[in-house]
């Protein structure tokens, strides 16, 4: 397989230090406005103790410094609150910033997976990821930064300034937080664990909800809506037990440290009266030493939630990584370059490919050249490899070099987006996406004007239908199509290809669900479309490759046979058995049948 390949988004692990440095600008101002706020904050006590200080000492112009002071901390209050929202608006806009960054790098590595990634995990679940646990980050990193530089800076500065105040009373004051920290270690892995059972819960109960009400047609077909309801409530009542859990974890926390603090008010408070009357400390000194004491008040209560918004931000980010960490299987080799336009020929030289998850050979030595502007049709049994192979053109699965070519070019050495631009795919099972009609057809080519979309839906057989709904191209089609047919879909499906103008056309039995009558009309059409260009056209139906230029059978991952149809009629073999069969249905529907050349052991079992 090639390995050396290259990504615009790397995989790997994402480091919350690397999206600070994206927007170490704006988070530094941030951080100094904050810094600034807290000095305000904290210059409000040492103004408040000047002014009780001047009042205590009844001097003449007592009154007039006093007053002196109350202006500047009415000065000092306004700045505050003007440099503190602008601390706000840099911290979170910043947080949003790399939230943003995060999604957008998160879907454009969601978009380099290979299909069999989202086999392996639901989409509930990645949503889950990329939406709340995207969400706890931001936490993490607005409100989360923002109130651990407002804690740092206000026990900082403010010990600095209780010491210089009174060392013994700074002290006492800080005998609870011992407790604190022992507090914080006993609450900290469990405000992780049961954070991180939280968010597995909510990812568990949105992957069984998206996964319900895509099925609900199935559910009430079988009558199981009581069935569904009970499941859902299950996981509800999952999410809700664990929620509580954190809930009452957290609910314990925070009321214990505002215990704690207060408990060193209260010997402040005591300790301190005892200082004034002794004349140890001035009651200036206590009023702001109090002062400050209240001024870590809130930092000391939100220690708890901080923890928890840490906690549940480092889960998240865990989870978010889970994503990262998947290798996608499939993007452009280095150096890739554009190649010149490509026509059309086709080339497969011994080409082998293994499924990856248990190594079981799916194709075994395919060997085929198809001249631009000639058809192959490719027909075979269930599971005998005729999916696989036209998939591995356009690279939607893995290609081993120096196997598949397109006008001499190794597919690994075609830009992807050069290569499926290229060709125009339409499967048997096709997804529309929740839109109109018009923008599902456009999808390829969404500059495309009215007139070249209604001009794909004549050549796909699909016009007609769509002029009967109310709203004609303009009709949404809701979530994959649920409003349309099976033969409906496939058309607009068809239609999106046609529209693109592939220099390659493959139809993977992409007219499994129409009627034969509207087969035979669509693929009248597009042999006059197609003129000059490469069809690959896998189908169950004969009578939709009987017209093609070379035809091969698939059995068992092999080539069985190759010819046209005329040849593979006379000779035995898996086509003419089709071929026989299917004749012998037709002519068994029709009203007026007509005698059918069969073996005669088909004529004894028929009979």
């Amino acid at each position: 397989m090639a390995t050396a390949e290259r990504l615009r988004v790397r995989p790997g692990q994402r480091r919350i230090r690397d999206y600070f440095a994206r927007y170490r600008g704006a988070f530094l101002a941030g951080f100094l406005a904050l810094v600034l706020t807290n000095l305000l904050a904290l210059a409000i006590p040492w103004l408040l103790k000047r002014a009780v200080d001047a009042l205590e000492a009844s001097d003449a112009g007592a009154w007039a410094e006093a007053s002196t002071y109350a202006l500047w901390m009415a000065v000092a209050a306004v700045a505050m609150a003007v440099i503190r929202t602008l601390s706000r608006i840099l911290i979170f806009n910043s947080g949003r910033r790399v939230e943003y960054d995060l999604r957008t790098e998160l879907f454009d590595h969601l978009a380099a997976m290979h299909p069999t990634f989202f086999r392996e995990r639901s989409v509930g679940e990645i949503m889950s990821r990329a939406v709340n646990d995207l969400s706890q980050v931001r936490l993490l990193l607005g409100p989360g930064i923002l109130n651990f530089i407002n804690t740092a800076v206000a026990y900082a500065v403010g010990l600095s300034l209780m010491l210089y105040i009174d060392p013994r009373l700074t002290l006492a004051a800080l005998v609870p937080y011992p407790f604190i920290l022992l507090a914080m270690r006993h609450f900290g892995m469990r405000l992780y664990l049961r954070s991180r059972a939280v968010q597995e819960s909510l990812g568990e109960m949105s992957e069984y909800l998206q996964e319900n009400l895509s099925g609900q047609q199935v559910i009430k077909a079988y009558a199981r809506e009581e069935e569904a309801v009970r499941r859902f409530a299950d996981h509800n009542d999952r999410f809700l037990r664990r929620s509580l859990d954190l809930a009452l974890t957290r609910g314990a926390m925070v009321p214990l440290f505002g215990v704690l603090g207060g408990v060193g008010t209260l010997v402040v408070l005591y300790l301190g009266g005892r200082a004034v009357i002794s004349g140890r400390i001035s009651l200036g000194d206590l009023v702001a030493f109090n002062g400050y004491l209240a001024h870590l008040a809130w930092p000391t209560l939100a220690l708890g939630w901080m923890l928890s918004i840490w906690q549940r931000g480092r889960s998240a980010m865990r989870r978010i990584n889970e994503l990262f960490l998947a290798q996608p299987a499939i993007f452009d080799v280095p150096g890739v370059r554009p190649v010149p336009p490509l026509k059309g020929h086709v080339e497969v030289r011994g080409l082998t490919w293994r499924w990856p998850d248990d190594g079981s050979v799916a194709l075994e030595d395919i060997r085929l050249d198809v001249p631009a502007g000639r058809t192959l049709g490719i027909v075979g049994s269930t599971g005998g490899g005729k999916s696989t192979l036209v998939d591995l053109l356009p690279r939607l699965k893995p290609v081993e070099r120096g196997t598949i070519f397109i006008d001499g070019h190794d597919v690994l050495d075609i830009p992807l987006r050069q290569l499926r631009q290229a060709i125009g795919y339409a499967p048997q099972d096709p997804f529309l996406f929740s839109a109109t009609l018009h923008e599902n057809i456009a999808f390829g080519r969404p500059e495309a004007s009215r007139e070249e979309v209604i001009a794909a839906a004549k050549l796909a057989a699909v016009h007609e239908d769509i002029v009967r709904f109310p709203r004609g191209y303009d009709t949404l089609v809701g979530e994959r199509g649920v409003t349309l047919s099976g033969g409906q879909r496939q058309r607009i499906a068809l239609a999106r290809a046609l529209l693109t103008e592939p220099r390659i056309l493959i139809l993977d039995d992409s007219l499994s669900s129409v009627d034969a009558d509207t087969e035979a009309r669509i693929l009248a059409s597009l042999s006059e479309v197609m003129e000059g260009r490469t069809a690959l056209v896998v189908s169950h139906r004969i009578a939709a490759v009987k017209g093609c230029d070379e035809i091969i059978v698939l059995e068992g991952g092999r080539i069985t046979q190759r010819g046209t149809h005329e040849t593979l009629c006379q000779e035995p073999g898996l086509y003419a058995d089709l071929w026989r069969r299917q004749r012998l249905e037709a002519e068994l529907d029709s009203d007026d049948p007509a005698p059918v050349d069969l073996p005669p052991q088909e004529r004894a079992d028929v009979g």
